[in-house]
This record gives C-alpha cells, structure tokens and sequence, in this order.
C-alpha cells in the first residue's frame, strides 16, 4: 500500500480486511442465487476469528518475505500451542460415483475438522487462488456457509 510516496508494512487491520474480502469474495463464488435469495452466516465464526488472529500475530512477527513453508511451520507451532486439533497438508481425494479417481489435492491446514486454510505469499489474491479454495472444499465435504 503506498502513502504520499512511502511503502507502509500492512496492519493488523489490513490483514483482518484482506481475510474477511475473501471470506466474502468465496461466500459469492460459492452460489450467487442462493447468495442473493438466501440470507447467510459464515459457519464456525469464533473459530474462524481465532484463526485469522493467529495468521495475523504470525506475520507481525515475522513480517513479510518469507516463503510459505515458513509460515506454515510457524501457524502449526500456535495451532499447537493454543490446541487446536488440525492436520498439515491434508490429502484431499476426489471421489467419483464409485471409484476414486487418480487426482488428489493437498490443503495446507484442515482445522477442527470444520476450516480449510490455505497459505499464500502474493501480493493480491487471485480467482486461480479462490478456485483453488473451492475445490478444496468440494473435495473435503466442508461447508463454508449457512443458509438461513
């Protein structure tokens, strides 16, 4: 973000608003009819917020620059140390009528069995990095909303 001709480090609250953007940008991916028809609730809100608090506190401490692997093995330490039950790099196998076909995907966080957490080190988020979350979540089973 540049400010009268200055590089300003992202906040705290430029980090929350970029999470939650693209909470909203996949709530619109995910079904805009149902979206605009049905009113929504992101499941599992609080744990969602512990979350996006870790990911926050990780890249104040680091700071940017690092590559993901170093950001991944910092997130599972808190993910550890606050006790969250989660698994790294979590195989995601498709299922189709009744076979499992030969292509897989690998999340990089599945957290309490109900979150996927995918890590990116980009400058912007891109819609190959929200479709990349969607099939994610079509291969996991896990809903990202409630419809009311």
């Amino acid at each position: 973000m540049v400010l009268k001709g200055r590089y300003k480090k992202p906040g705290r609250c430029d980090i929350k608003y970029n999470a939650i953007t693209l909470q909203h940008q996949l709530l619109h991916w995910v079904d805009t009819d149902k979206f605009i028809s049905y009113k929504m609730g992101i499941l599992y809100k609080a744990l969602s917020d512990k979350i996006i608090g870790i990911c926050i506190d990780v890249h104040k401490e680091l700071g940017p620059g690092f590559l993901e692997s170093v950001y991944k093995y910092t997130i599972a330490y808190e993910f550890t140390k606050n006790k969250f039950h989660y698994e790294k790099e979590k195989l995601l196998r498709i299922k189709y009528k009744d076979t499992i076909i030969d292509k897989a995907f690998y999340a990089d966080f599945i957290i309490e069995n109900k979150i996927i957490l995918e890590i990116k080190t980009v400058r912007n988020i891109e819609d190959i990095h929200i479709a990349q979350l969607l099939n994610y979540l079509k291969a996991s089973g896990i809903r990202l909303v409630s419809y009311q």
